[in-house]
């Protein structure tokens, strides 16, 4: 395991700087191995690093609190808050940024339209949507020149629409519309802008919060086969109260989720798997790998560092003494990485008995609830992929992939692919994202496009 000096990993971790976006795993087992508790003047928080401690953290609803745990990073200039609103600004319904029992009321009306029946019935459409696009992009590749395409916006952001419009009950013609709002959301809450950006962000997310309060609408008048209908009927039903305001959060709140995590997911696993040796090659071979590839990808790559929370009790993590209010930050990286949980931790090894033991999906209370659903859509656009695209590969520009810069996220700005001609050689083995990789600031948010086409009701809105 590569180690860097205690004080260089404490100011990558903290300042999220090009260096540990490109490769955080020597950072990250620095601070385990020397410092695994320790309080950030930085972040006005103690980092948790050890897989033990940050599951304590992450199970243990007793002495520490979720609330503002979404909110906690956030920077947000008032005239921003004011265009937002103040509840949306907090995000006061998201399921992460709660506890019990408002947690688990929400967590509850959610389930109801994310039953293993539910989730089985849309394998199909994942199935379908990333053939589709795989197809599509095979084609796109025979055109493009040595660069390539991005697989991000050719295959990895559009695969999760169709499927989270079956699930919510969006129409079609909006799926573009939305998937920009969607962007908009993590644009705000999750990257480094300056005030006009905010603004830009913020105003389309008030038309976002508009058009999903007029589906909430539509379906309580006209019920269909979807989430929001479900949720209806569980509170006409009486198996829990929600007001209109929080129905209306608890479904943008999935479309969120639904839409940017999948994306963000399904690229981290390609790259990993295209630049470990012979990792693609076994999985053309033999497809039914594809399950347990997935796994050891998320947990080598994850898409997000930390889950943050914040002290109510007196408690002792690590044998370090934490106290009421103060902030912490479980860094399920650093756990996903912790030989004491995984043999050998940087190494590709998808054959793990406990494959699926990491964190990327949370633990405990907060455990996300969409993840049986992420896991359809990932192997179902890993198998088509693998299958339509034997010979996919990535285009390397300069040996370097750029990441947004983010504080709690991990996200590819592209991810450049090609196909391998049948009589070229393979590629160099070994990993050749992890070193050299740059970050940059999102591109400023513009609003929606005027060729963004809307269904017909949601026209009448504006």
């Amino acid at each position: 395991m590569d180690r860097i000096a205690l004080g260089d990993a404490k100011t990558q971790f903290e300042s999220r700087c090009p260096a540990f976006l490109a490769d955080p795993a020597p950072a990250l087992h620095s601070l385990r191995t020397a410092s695994p508790v320790y309080f950030s003047d930085a972040l006005g928080a103690w980092v948790v690093s050890r897989a033990a401690d940050v599951t304590e953290v992450l199970r243990d609803r007793r002495n520490f609190t979720s609330v503002g745990s979404m909110t906690s990073r956030l920077q947000l200039e008032p005239d921003v808050i004011a265009e937002v609103g103040e509840d949306r600004a907090g995000l006061r319904n998201f399921l992460a940024n709660t506890d019990a029992p408002r947690h688990t009321r929400l967590r509850s009306a959610v389930a109801r339209g994310l039953t293993p029946r539910a989730v089985a019935r849309l394998e199909g459409v994942a199935t379908a949507s990333a053939r589709s696009l795989a197809l599509r992009m095979r084609e796109s590749i025979r055109a493009a020149g040595p660069r390539g395409v991005d697989l991000k916006t050719s295959f990895a952001s559009p695969l999760a629409g169709p499927v989270m419009g079956e699930l919510i009950g969006l129409p079609g013609d909006d799926l573009e519309l939305v998937t920009q709002w969607v962007g908009d959301w993590f644009s705000l809450y999750r990257y480094r802008l300056t005030r006009e950006e905010q603004l830009a962000c913020a105003r389309n997310l008030r038309a976002y919060d508009s058009y999903v309060t007029a589906l909430v609408q539509r379906y309580e008048r006209e019920p269909g086969d979807n989430l929001i209908s479900d949720v209806l009927r569980g509170v006409t039903e009486g198996q829990y109260e929600l007001s209109h305001r929080e129905i209306v959060d608890i479904v943008a709140n999935v479309i969120v989720g639904g839409l940017h995590t999948t994306a963000s997911a399904v690229a981290a696993v390609t790259l990993r798997l295209l630049s470990t040796s012979g990792a693609w090659a076994d999985l053309v071979t033999d497809p039914t790998g594809v399950e347990p590839a997935i796994e050891e990808c998320l947990r080598l790559e994850g898409v997000s560092f930390a889950a943050v929370r914040t002290v109510t009790r007196p408690v002792r993590i690590g044998g370090v003494l934490l106290r009421p209010g103060e902030k912490v930050h479980a860094v399920s990286r650093a756990a996903d990485l912790d030989p004491a949980k995984f043999q050998e931790p940087d190494e590709y090894r998808p054959s793990r008995e406990n494959v699926r033991r990491h964190l990327v999906y949370g633990n405990g209370p907060h455990t996300c609830i969409g993840a049986p659903l992420a896991r359809v859509e990932l192997r179902c656009a890993l198998h088509e992929l693998v299958t339509v695209l034997p010979g996919l590969e990535l285009v390397e520009l300069g040996g370097v992939h750029e990441y947004l810069a983010s504080p709690n996220h991990r996200q590819l700005r592209e991810l450049r692919v090609t196909v391998r001609s049948p009589n070229s050689a393979p590629p160099p083995p070994g990993p050749s994202h992890a070193r050299g990789a740059r970050s940059s600031p999102p591109a400023t948010p513009l609003p929606t496009p005027v060729g963004c086409q809307k269904s017909a009701w949601a026209r009448e809105l504006g």
